[in-house]
């Protein structure tokens, strides 16, 4: 009679790639643990301190997400484990990338014709393309921590990067230097906040954060992505990014509100990170009043 111990055992399937999948889960529910408990410390100082009940009930809905986010990080973890010691180890592959297919590549092709047909400017092309890259890479991965940042910072730092990655969009030749966006957005000590670099901005989460956006990165260059369709993609993330056609026209708007006086008002037209932050600050917090129609 053979005993647990004497039968024959599937070797777990730990090549350097699964520990590394291994390692990568287990990054992402150490971060989402960190995330839910900073959460609860939030919701608990804000009800000891005699805090508004709308707000508490915010920082509760926060809480709630973050709980899941961290209980999602586990299973997958758990799930991932259990696989390992099967016949069928789990597949290494992102079942959230599937690749690019034909016709999307016609869809490309299609807007990078049209968005040439249409004559639009290298000095207008390059920050619509640049838009396009920080929407998705840079913004859409931090916006899991946008309740740590206000409005105006989240703003700022979306302003920063696309202002970086300007220079490398290449409308000229319509091929973006994707090696040099993901180091420029992968740089842990680039400022992306007054006096601030991103690893201490995001503190342990940067790893994690530099991690996706250089994924995102990676991709467009796989994908083959244009600077033009870049731009077409930058052109519908709205009017109220600086770098859009329609920028110069709120910049006015908030600047006549806010009073500024006409070397400010060319601050905020053209180079928006050399005005004080608090006066960035009131012009997100207009922008929002216009929007809202508070």
């Amino acid at each position: 009679m053979t005993t647990p111990q004497d039968q024959p055992q599937t070797p777990p399937h730990l090549t350097p790639e699964y520990v590394e999948a291994i390692l990568d889960r287990i990054r992402d529910y150490a971060l989402c643990s960190d995330l839910r408990m900073y959460a609860w410390a939030r919701r608990r100082r804000a009800e000891n301190a005699g805090d508004d009940q709308a707000a508490i009930d915010y920082m509760k809905s926060v809480e709630q997400s973050k709980i899941e986010f961290a209980e999602d990080a586990f299973e997958e973890l758990q799930e991932f484990l259990h696989q390992l010691t099967t016949d069928q180890p789990p597949s290494l592959a992102d079942d959230d990338e599937e690749p690019i297919t034909d016709s999307l590549r016609e869809q490309f092709a299609r807007t990078d014709a049209a968005v040439a047909e249409r004559g639009v400017p290298d000095d207008v092309l390059a920050p619509l393309a640049a838009i396009g890259v920080v929407v998705s890479a840079w913004r859409n991965t931090l916006e899991p921590w946008h309740y740590l940042f206000t409005d105006a910072q989240m703003s700022w730092m979306s302003l920063i990067a696309t202002r970086d990655i300007i220079p490398h969009m290449n409308p000229d030749t319509n091929t973006p230097d994707f090696a040099v966006i993901e180091q420029v957005l992968c740089d842990g000590d680039r400022l992306v906040l007054p006096g601030i670099p991103a690893h201490d901005v995001l503190g342990p989460a940067w790893s994690s954060i530099d991690t996706r956006i250089a994924a995102h990165v990676r991709r467009y260059q796989e994908d083959e992505y244009t600077t033009r369709v870049l731009a077409n993609w930058g052109g519908m993330a709205g009017s109220r990014w600086w770098g859009c056609q329609d920028w110069e026209d709120h910049a006015y708007a908030i600047a006549d509100h806010l009073e500024l006086n006409r070397y400010r008002t060319r601050q905020l037209i053209r180079e928006p990170w050399k005005l004080p932050f608090e006066m960035w600050e009131r012009a997100i917090e207009y922008q929002k009043d216009v929007q809202y129609q508070r």
